[in-house]
């Protein structure tokens, strides 16, 4: 365009000085010759042909002007709609970016609530009295738990952080349970043989450990399961909690440990295990829905 626009400049001033010199050249022919009207006729003839060839690349230079003229509003013209159509492109992608942001902040970061069960004995340390406890997350899913001793020593609750479930992830509700096992006399190192699984990486809603007389218990819990076309979109990792002292085999020592997933990630399932003879801690695994 800049090309277009230094000939369009040098043709205009072409123009401009081939009209300056046929007027100056017409005015002294008029004032030279003042011969008879034949003899004039024929010398303004023949000394006119230049002032007429001179008119003619006049008119061929102010028509290709125009023309140069019609070109370059042409031209701005598409590059007014080439940047027209960039600046829409460029905005409908800022836009697109946004609605992606928008939702990613919605999937990842969604609302939590933190709930507390009610205090109930603990049994002196004795696992079986965890029956009491059943944290449930209802219509949300569980992203930590944790169980929490009262200041007196002689009860205890659970807490847990309860989350809203992802936009646009389609789950069904399901129960589920473990096998039933002997209960070690209320030791606390027999949950060891619990393991708490949610299907194709869904998430926990709720768990609660039940017995059967006389010696034996085992988990109920409660699973938001993806349907199978959503179950490419869940990702996953997984964790544990830092290993403590057994103490002394009493379900209260579980009170130093909260399996915490990250946000926007929810349980989806966890066991005690015991990295050594006398320690102890939670392995747990966290999994989210990523849409994108």
């Amino acid at each position: 365009m800049a090309v277009l626009k230094m000939i369009l400049v040098v043709s205009a001033f072409l123009v401009i000085q081939a009209e300056e010199e046929n007027k100056g050249y017409i005015h002294k022919q008029m004032e030279t010759y003042s011969d008879s009207e034949t003899e004039a006729s024929d010398r303004l003839f023949s000394n006119y042909m230049p002032v007429i060839t001179g008119f003619k690349e006049m008119v061929t230079l102010k028509i290709m002007l125009i023309l140069g003229l019609a070109l370059l509003t042409n031209a701005q013209l598409d590059n007014t709609e080439q940047i027209d159509k960039l600046t829409k492109g460029f905005l409908l992608k800022v836009d697109q970016d946004s609605n992606i942001l928008s939702r990613t902040t919605r999937h990842f970061y969604g609302n939590c609530l933190d709930i507390k069960t009610w205090y109930t004995n603990d049994g002196n340390g004795n696992t079986i009295f965890l029956d009491r406890q059943s944290p449930d997350c209802g219509l949300t899913a569980m992203r930590s738990f944790h169980l929490v001793r009262h200041n007196a020593g002689s009860h205890v609750r659970y807490d847990a952080s309860c989350c809203n479930l992802p936009l646009n992830l389609k789950c069904s509700t399901e129960t589920l349970n473990t096998p039933f096992d002997n209960d070690g006399n209320g030791k606390v190192a027999f949950l060891d043989r619990k393991f708490v699984p949610c299907p194709h990486n869904g998430f926990i809603k709720h768990f609660h450990l039940n017995r059967q007389l006389p010696n034996k218990y085992r988990y109920t819990y409660s699973c938001c399961t993806p349907e199978s076309s959503q179950w490419h979109k869940m990702n996953c990792y997984n964790n544990h909690t830092p290993s403590s002292p057994a103490g002394h085999g009493k379900m209260v020592d579980l009170d130093k440990h909260k399996p915490t997933c990250r946000l926007g990630y929810f349980l989806n399932n966890f066991k005690l295990a015991h990295p050594t003879l006398t320690t102890m801690r939670y392995d747990y695994r966290c999994c989210a829905f990523l849409p994108q």
